[in-house]
């Protein structure tokens, strides 16, 4: 649009036309950042779920590593009674 309008367009744009054409390339520009800003913050809220749920990915598999190392059960094992017995 900024070439046009200094190239192509020049000799058609004068008074209120030049202002409604450089209206419409601000409108243009500030919808660009605004989507890009949006964009910017959609993607960092995904990576820190993503980062905290990783991390609690790795503090369980440590935990049951630690626990498997140790002999005793892994967090994810649960003792549960027979259906049989009484």
């Amino acid at each position: 649009m900024l070439t046009w309008g200094q190239t192509l367009l020049k000799p058609y744009l004068t008074g209120n036309a030049l202002f409604a054409y450089w209206l419409l390339f601000l409108a243009f520009t500030s919808g660009t950042v605004a989507i890009g800003l949006l964009d910017f913050f959609a993607v960092r809220r995904f990576f820190k779920s993503e980062q905290a749920r990783v991390a609690q990915q790795a503090q369980r598999l440590a935990a049951m590593r630690a626990n498997q190392h140790r002999g005793g059960p892994s967090p994810d094992s649960h003792a549960t009674p027979s259906s049989g017995s009484k």
